[in-house]
């Protein structure tokens, strides 16, 4: 399995959480700000890292939408 396949099509559906669950009216932005997978070349690592970053105007709106670890 490609774990780094799966971490890109997982950005692009964290786009949806922001366009389809929170209003237009209360700005948020979710950033994917790095991917590590691994570090040797020729091989297909067995784990992937996304770390994130999530910015609200409304710390409400930062609560109750994105309940995120670490």
């Amino acid at each position: 399995m490609n774990f780094v396949i799966i971490g890109c099509q997982g950005i692009i559906n964290f786009q949806n959480i922001i366009s389809r669950n929170i209003s237009a009216m209360q700005p948020a932005i979710l950033f994917c700000c790095s991917i590590k997978a691994g570090e040797a070349r020729n091989v297909i690592s067995d784990k992937l890292t996304i770390k994130r970053t999530i910015r609200t105007f409304d710390e409400n709106s930062n609560n109750r939408y994105f309940k995120l670890d670490g």
